[in-house]
């Protein structure tokens, strides 16, 4: 908008944060915040009063933020699982946006959701979740008694008590079944134990039992005494 009443001819100057432009229209590179811009006219003989402009730059744009959609991880103890989120952040201005979460040091079995937030220095955000699922495909660990030898106690057979014990990284009170019978019968009989965590995870495990019979039979001899005559002697 700057003119010369003598139509000479103009050059502009423009100073800016010890910068300075030329021209009518030029283009210059801001920072954010406000900025004032000061132009001097010369019609090649005296320099016109100063003029200033103060232009603000504003940061209305939120980061983009990016993190997983879910993340899946195997149970590694009875309280949870540790469970890094990879997450990260950029942004048109700020080269170190500020992440923040809800995310947990241990996670449990299941789903968690986790919601992150991504915030630039201007107090633009941005939003995401995340879903962390612990899993439990482990089987528990099972320990069968080792075979055994027992003497058969009676025609039926012997009874024998057997116990396995388990252990598991989720479960603290493994159930653990087992096919033996109330009393085993003479000769080999093999136990299958079966351990099954509350995740339905099982392990099996084996145990032979062997019924033997070395007792020897006892005999019981009746004595009988009597008279015969036609042979004169006693008979027994």
């Amino acid at each position: 908008g700057s003119y010369d009443p003598n139509n000479d001819p103009l050059t502009y100057k423009w100073t800016y944060n010890g910068k300075e432009a030329t021209g009518v229209n030029p283009t210059i590179t801001l920072p954010l915040g406000k900025t004032t811009i000061t132009l001097i006219v010369n019609d090649g003989k005296v320099d016109s009063a100063p003029d200033t402009v103060t232009i603000t730059v504003q940061d209305t744009t939120p980061p983009t933020l990016n993190v997983p959609a879910s993340v899946t991880k195997e149970q590694t103890s009875k309280a949870g699982t540790p469970v890094e989120i990879p997450a990260s952040a950029v942004d048109i201005c700020d080269a170190d946006v500020t992440i923040t979460s809800d995310a947990l040091s241990v996670y449990p079995l299941g789903e968690t959701t986790v919601t992150f937030t991504a915030t630039d220095y201007s107090g633009n955000s941005d939003t995401a979740q995340t879903i962390v699922r612990i899993v439990d495909t482990t089987p528990p660990v099972l320990t069968v008694p080792a075979d055994v030898t027992v003497e058969q106690e009676t025609r039926e057979g012997t009874v024998v008590s057997l116990t396995a014990t388990a252990t598991d990284i989720c479960d603290s009170d493994v159930e653990i079944t087992s096919d033996a019978p109330a009393i085993f019968p003479l000769g080999e009989t093999v136990v299958t134990f079966t351990a099954t965590d509350d995740s339905g995870n099982k392990s099996q495990g084996t145990t032979t039992v062997t019924v033997i019979d070395t007792t020897p039979p006892d005999i019981s001899i009746t004595g009988v005494s009597g008279s015969n005559s036609e042979l004169g002697k006693d008979e027994y």
